[in-house]
């Protein structure tokens, strides 16, 4: 007589085999997400640092002058023809402010890893440099987790420009155009 079946032993065997599989599956889509998740992340850091430096460097050189700040969370006040513009901080969010006479503000808001450090010296009379620098991270390969910082290789972006260019720029042209 043949045997037409299997036993419950095998059963058990091939369940248990692809009980194996599915975890060490299961577990390597849980890293491959998590490492996607967090590049997205840095994308979107690297992003907004960019739209950051080069809404910056516009602002300075259009600015005739630069205004003394009271406010320890307000980096920069720039006055900007009739506007004034305003970079503050606050957690990982730094805000851009045109604030005009009589009118609504525009707002414009860059939102940062909270590893980033953001400054804004004088270099030099009328050389504003914008810094923003992530602290380096000591990590472990393959111990990367929801709790480590979202740059394992040091950030660093500078913008410098100089206080008023734009604006000097155009009282020239425009005293060049004057008979």
């Amino acid at each position: 007589m043949k045997r037409r079946g299997t036993t419950l032993v095998e059963l058990m065997v091939v369940m248990s085999a692809c009980v194996v599989v599915l975890t060490l599956s299961a577990e390597l889509i849980h890293r491959i997400l998590s490492v996607q998740s967090r590049t997205a992340a840095a994308i979107a850091a690297e992003r907004s640092a960019q739209r950051l430096s080069a809404t910056f460097r516009r602002d300075v050189q259009d600015a005739a002058r630069r205004l003394d700040v009271a406010d320890p969370a307000t980096l920069l006040q720039l006055a900007v023809g009739a506007d004034e513009v305003v970079y503050r901080q606050e957690g990982p969010i730094l805000e851009r402010q045109v604030v005009r006479k009589q009118a609504t503000p525009a707002r414009e808001q860059f939102v940062l890893p909270e590893e980033l450090q953001v400054r804004i010296d004088e270099r030099a009379p009328g050389l504003l440099t914008l810094s923003l620098e992530s602290r380096s991270v000591e990590f472990e390969p393959g111990k990367i987790d929801q709790a480590s910082p979202l740059f394992i290789t040091p950030m660093h972006l500078e913008a410098t420009a100089v206080l008023g260019k734009n604006a000097r720029l155009v009282a020239e042209s425009v005293a060049e155009d004057s008979p």
